[in-house]
């Protein structure tokens, strides 16, 4: 007997649900880099300034009315998961399951989030993927996934010219 699948879209998290742009650039202010960079953002991507997209937001309270489940999926690493879950209920922001990069992980977000989305793919079907990095989007291209790069963009991927 073949188990039903159930359906799935999947979600990053940073500029997709929530609007970090103006971290993003404010880095690119400070000129910081490697671990300043990132220390910088874990610092204030669960901050009051990080609101929710509330298109995005109706978005997936839509889904879960359609019996599809929300998961997300980001490279926020597991060190943030507490103070990251506490964000997405204070913006109400409603998920089925978080997928978080592992704190010893080093590999490229693109790789990281393709072996992710490669093992859910073993227990849900996904209907789409959705993220703001072209990298991302291209690497669940790959495998088969639909997916559509968000609108919401960082900074520093309107300096890419092409993921591919």
């Amino acid at each position: 007997m073949t188990r039903v699948k159930h359906k799935c879209v999947v979600f990053d998290i940073d500029g997709v649900l929530l609007d970090t742009s103006f971290i993003i650039k404010e880095i690119d202010d400070k000129g910081l880099t490697g671990d300043e960079k990132w220390n910088y953002f874990y610092q204030n991507c669960n901050s009051n300034k990080v609101k929710c997209y509330e298109t995005m937001k109706a978005y997936l309270k839509l889904l879960i009315t359609q019996g599809i489940l929300p998961i997300l999926l980001t490279a926020r690493n597991e060190h943030n998961r507490e103070q990251t879950i506490s964000k997405l209920k204070t913006e109400g922001i409603p998920f089925f399951k978080l997928y978080m990069r592992p704190v010893d992980n080093i590999d490229s977000s693109s790789e990281f989030k393709k072996e992710i989305l490669i093992e859910i793919q073993k227990d849900y079907d996904i209907l789409l993927f959705l993220d703001d990095d072209p990298f991302n989007v291209h690497a669940a291209e790959l495998i088969g996934i639909p997916a559509l790069k968000a609108p919401r963009v960082h900074l520093y991927y309107e300096k890419e010219e092409s993921c591919k």
